[in-house]
């Protein structure tokens, strides 16, 4: 029966100690009118149509550092295996959107954000780490740069939603993304592909295992892309925008010392040089400052810029570039006792990345400050701004990442399953340095660049943060009844930052840099976290459960800024979850669904500073967050897979004190008259940044035999459908509703031991300019673009 929703029959109080109960009873309510459908799953009669599994409904994961399938745990789980993914033609971890409900993705400059369920971070900064916990086999990757992952010989990809504050815990308040790699097989094994695109891409990938003896095996992953031709162009500088090329190599040896002790030693090497993250354009309807005309530094009057808003393209000056080289190396060492199991993660990482940008995306160069300051006739209200027309060089450092985690747990079927743990991290993150311009000059190779670069650079900035981080948890899922679980975890974390900041000037010669000014600071903090679930299961096929978690995000200090030595405070997330897991025709369809309430404080925010025009980071808000998300899949014949998944997101600012916002000027009649002004904005009660009020994706695929023959052809196709969503909280940049479509059609042709394969391909067949990014820094709107209509043909061989 229905949970009566008045709050006098509920006893609820808005405020107090009920104030916990009545929202778990406000959200169990909907659900509850599935109870009677959900008992009855194991009554359904046979049918002699169903499949005999879903893949979904089998899949293994390990989101409680465990093996249990996917309809066992009770957690908002969003499981896709290699084969499944590669049918879709997803490729990188921004594309993961189109198969998760509540999760958009996006690039800043030179570093992945992610969005899960409105929880997200906009400040793509060194020290900065995402709200949203990326791990490759186990290891945390703390850097943005470092998660943006291609997705190539993959076991599978797990993305689950909401805080996971115990078992994983580390800057995890919106969810974690979990991927899992084939691991070294007893059997010799592999697979090549080849893959041909418009826009002159070709791209390829190998993976081979190699078994050296009974005890010893190892394999080797390689894929690497060259693009030719980019989606988008500089009309300036007659170059193009939005290319992308990468090299990508990991391996693994895998070595069973005996029966019960297994270690598996994983390297890998990263290089990437594109222009998609620091390529960014003018919106449509907006107008750069520098449209209008100015005085030159030297003090002459000039007419004015050149700009567009044409997607992907600029008359920008100065080339957008970016490159990152990224490599670590891990040692995972699992021992096994009849009921208990030890496992010990150690890791290390290194990376160095550059990116180049302009910050007005005009042909303008050398304006002074003076141009956009008090009296001009394109800002007559004076509020200071930066220089608008200045370009900057940022190289970021990560010179390494050490971390070490030791996790001891129960194995089987227990009726106390449990597992305890330490973690321990050492990172240092900095820019080192940025470097800002004055005019178009020529920039020295990244990998040599220090303090001082070449004629044109007028300062030099270093932030650095050193970071140890420092965490024991716990938890434990205990069988009440054969029906009923109860699962308790805490996880106590500590981390300390040390910071520095300096500023140099360089002279107009470029060959010395005088230190201008040096800040220190150090900082820590301190926070529990935990989880509290109780699950019932009415069958073997269906279950619902209710969550408490509570997730913690770091304070950090602002990298960009040498004189930033006050840190913002940690974020943290209290999230209330009720859900349901059923499977039906025998694992032929899987339902689940889940809703959700956060009460997300103390959101790290990029905010204007009112008396600089410049970025600064601060604790800017507090937001509510409800939905709901709805999963399907389903075999209805053999070689049929159907899915659909929705999410429904009512996300609100409820506290934003003093929001500085740069709003674009504009004239009596609403058009734009040239750059932004900064103003005091109130933004309580907007939606929160890139999170769309509904997301709809359903796609399927159907594999049929080709004549009589082994042969088989497979059609694939998936849509995905978002309402309107803002990139900033003044939402002055905004995204409309949107629809992409992609489509695959495959033959498989086996022979012997080896399958091959030939597959067209299409990816937003709609060719939707859709933005995935947006700033105001820099005193322009910028935003970036994601990829148009591709289309290609793939050849590959499994053996």
């Amino acid at each position: 029966m229905a949970i009566k929703n008045r709050p006098d029959e509920r006893g609820c109080d808005a405020s107090g100690r009920l104030a916990l109960r009545c929202q778990l009873l406000t959200l169990i309510g909907p659900l509850a009118v599935m109870a009677p459908s959900i008992a009855a799953a194991q009554q359904l009669p046979d049918d002699d149509r169903k499949a005999p599994s879903a893949a979904d409904a089998d899949i293994v994961v390990t989101a409680r550092k465990r093996d249990e399938r996917l309809q066992d745990v009770p957690i908002a789980i969003t499981a896709a295996t290699g084969e499944k993914l590669e049918q879709l033609g997803i490729t990188d971890v921004t594309e993961l959107s189109s198969i998760t409900p509540g999760l958009n993705t996006g690039v800043g400059v030179g570093f992945v954000t992610y969005f899960l369920r409105g929880v997200g971070s906009g400040a793509t900064i060194p020290g900065v780490e995402n709200s949203v916990a990326t791990y490759i086999d186990g290891v945390y990757i703390a850097r943005p740069t470092s998660a943006l992952q291609q997705l190539q010989n993959l076991e599978r990809v797990e993305v689950l939603r909401g805080p996971q504050g115990t078992l994983f815990g580390r800057n995890a308040t919106g969810g974690l993304i979990n991927i899992i790699t084939k691991k070294p097989s007893n059997q010799f094994e592999g697979s090549l592909r080849f893959n041909y695109a418009n826009k002159q891409v070709i791209e390829g990938s190998g993976y081979v295992s190699v078994p050296f003896s009974d005890f010893a095996a190892a394999s080797i992953s390689v894929a690497a892309r060259h693009q030719g031709e980019g989606y988008g162009r500089n009309l300036l500088l007659g170059t193009d925008l939005y290319a992308s090329n990468y090299i990508n190599v990991r391996g693994q040896l895998k070595i069973q010392a005996t029966d019960s002790l297994t270690l598996l030693l994983a390297g890998y090497y990263n290089f990437t040089d594109n222009s998609v993250s620091a390529a960014y354009s003018i919106p449509a309807g907006a107008r750069p400052t520098t449209a209008n005309g100015g005085t030159l530094v030297g003090g002459a009057p000039v007419g004015p810029a050149r700009f567009t808003t044409e997607p992907r393209k600029s008359f920008s000056n100065d080339p957008a570039i970016e490159k990152l080289r990224d490599y670590g190396a891990s040692l995972t060492i699992t021992q096994e006792w009849d009921s208990i199991e030890l496992t010990s993660i150690t890791a290390w990482n290194r990376s160095i990345g550059s990116v180049s940008s302009d910050f007005d995306l005009t042909d303008a160069k050398g304006w002074s400050s003076a141009f956009a300051g008090p009296g001009a006739v394109n800002n007559p209200t004076g509020a200071p701004t930066v220089n608008p027309t200045s370009g900057f060089l940022a190289t970021y450092k990560f010179p390494y990442f050490i971390s070490q985690e030791l996790r001891l747990g129960s194995t089987g079927d227990n009726k106390f399953d449990w597992v305890v743990g330490l973690y321990g991290q050492h990172n240092e993150d900095a820019y080192s340095p940025i470097l800002a311009y004055n005019s178009t000059v020529a920039a020295p190779s990244w990998e040599i660049r220090g303090l001082l670069a070449a004629p044109g650079f007028s300062q030099s900035i270093v932030g650095r943060v050193k970071n140890k981080a420092y965490a024991i948890f716990a938890q434990g899922t205990y069988s009440v009844t054969d029906k009923f679980d109860l699962t308790g975890g805490i996880r106590y974390n500590y981390e300390k930052k040390n910071f520095l900041g300096q500023a140099y000037a360089i002279n107009a010669a470029g060959t010395t840099a005088t230190l201008l000014l040096e800040r220190t600071a150090e900082k820590d903090w301190k926070r529990a976290t935990w989880n509290l679930t109780g699950t019932y299961k009415f069958n073997p096929n269906a279950m619902v459960y209710a969550s408490y978690n509570r997730g913690f995000r770091s304070g950090v200090f602002n990298t960009s800024s040498p004189t930033a030595t006050t840190p913002v405070n940690e974020e943290v997330i209290d999230a209330l979850e009720a859900g349901v897991k059923t499977s039906w025709m025998d694992g032929g369809l899987t339902i689940n669904a889940s809703v959700f309430s956060y009460d997300y404080k103390n959101l790290q925010f990029l905010i204007i500073s009112p008396t600089t025009g410049t970025a600064v980071l601060a604790n800017a808000a507090g937001a509510k967050i409800r939905g709901l998300d709805f999963e399907m899949s389903a075999r209805p014949f053999e070689g049929v897979n159907l899915f659909a998944n929705l999410s429904l997101i009512d996300s609100k600012y409820s506290k934003f004190d003093n929001y500085i916002a740069r709003v674009p000027q504009v004239n009596a009649q609403g058009n734009p008259t040239g750059g932004t002004i900064n103003t005091l904005t109130p933004v309580v009660g907007n939606d929160l940044m890139q999170t769309p009020p509904f997301s709809l994706s359903a796609g399927g695929s159907i594999r049929r035999p080709v004549s009589n023959s082994d042969m088989t052809l497979e059609f694939a196709s998936d849509v995905t459908w978002k309402g309107r969503y803002f990139l900033n909280p003044e939402q002055t940049i905004k995204q409309p509703a949107f629809a992409t479509v992609n489509a695959s059609m495959t033959l498989r042709i086996p022979s012997g031991r080896q399958t091959y394969s030939v597959a067209l391909w299409g990816r937003n067949l709609t060719n939707h300019d859709v933005i995935i990014a947006g700033s105001t820094v820099f005193n322009t709107l910028r935003v970036l673009y994601n990829e148009p209509r591709t289309f290609g043909i793939r050849v590959g061989v499994d053996f």
